[in-house]
This record gives C-alpha cells, sequence and structure tokens, in this order.
C-alpha cells in the first residue's frame, strides 16, 4: 500500500513568488554593489514587474499564510514603479523618501503579521524589522540618497521579502 507524503511543502504560488523577488532583488542588489546606476525606467520596471506578480498571487486562495502582508508590500511596489516610470527625472531626495514610504509601509505590515501569525512569526518579524530598518535609513539622510543606493535598498528588501514568502508559504 502506497504512503501518503505529509511532509511540508511549499505553496507553488508563493514559491515562484519568492523566487521572482529573490531574482529581482539579486539583480537590484548586484547593480548596486557593482555601482551600475540603473535606470529610474528599469527601478520602476522591476518594482512594477515585482508588485504585479505579487498582487495577482495574492489573491490566489491559500497561496501565503498572510493575505495582508502579501497584498500591501506588492500594491506599494507597483505604486512605487508606477512614479518611477511616471517622472523618469525624479530627484534622488523624493525616490529616497518614495522608497522609504514602502520599507515602512511593508515593513510595518509584516510586523503586524508576526504578531497575528504564531506559527510564522519569526520570518514574519525579522522581514519587518528589516524593511523598518531600510524605510528610517532613507528617511535619516544617514546616506546620501543615489539613485544606487535605493536600487540596492530596494534590492535587499525584495530578497528578504522572497525569503519569507519562500519560507511562510511551507505553513
Amino acid at each position: 500500500m502506497a504512503r501518503r507524503d505529509d511532509s511540508p511543502r511549499g505553496n507553488p504560488g508563493a514559491v515562484a513568488l519568492g523566487i521572482l523577488w529573490l531574482l529581482g532583488g539579486a539583480l537590484l542588489a548586484g547593480s548596486g554593489l557593482l555601482r551600475l546606476v540603473p535606470t529610474l525606467y528599469a527601478l520602476g520596471a522591476i518594482a512594477l514587474v515585482a508588485g504585479a506578480i505579487g498582487l495577482v498571487v495574492a489573491f490566489l486562495p491559500n497561496t501565503t499564510v498572510s493575505f495582508w502582508a502579501e497584498l500591501v508590500p506588492s500594491g506599494l511596489l507597483v505604486a512605487l514603479g508606477a512614479v518611477l516610470v511616471r517622472f523618469p527625472t525624479l530627484e534622488p531626495r523624493a525616490l529616497a523618501v518614495a522608497a522609504s514610504v514602502v520599507f515602512l509601509g511593508s515593513g510595518t505590515v509584516r510586523l503586524g503579521a508576526a504578531r497575528e501569525f504564531v506559527a510564522a512569526w519569526r520570518p514574519f518579524l525579522v522581514a519587518g524589522l528589516v524593511s523598518v530598518f531600510l524605510g528610517l535609513v532613507l528617511l535619516s539622510d544617514v546616506l546620501e540618497p543615489t539613485t544606487t543606493g535605493v536600487a540596492f535598498l530596494l534590492g535587499c528588501d525584495l530578497i528578504v521579502g522572497g525569503a519569507v514568502l519562500m519560507q511562510t508559504s511551507r505553513r
């Protein structure tokens, strides 16, 4: 008689989104580390695609642990991507403020998800703290806001978000 495999497996939609966010984050973080200046169109396009895919996956049934922890960061990425594509001559300070709103919003929602979902509180807590930290770094002018720096920080946030998606899809 065949035994049923009850090992925890990730939801394919959440795992695919996590992998896409990891790849997009690696692309942005790598360009930041190599000091390659991405155009605002490219930065906006990556944010738009990552956010749009996240919105689609958020509405699929039983994809992730928290609907809101997926919907809000994805919606904020779509909004940031739309702003960057629409205004390609955005000043670096305005870009930093727009990106910090994305980081602080998604970090706050992830911290709320950490409090709500006991089974997956650690990944949400780490992702929330990382996002809030990145938002505060941009707002406090610790670093001079540049397009390369914002691309690097956005890449780091996408990497953490993708890792959390893949981790929490197994619960």
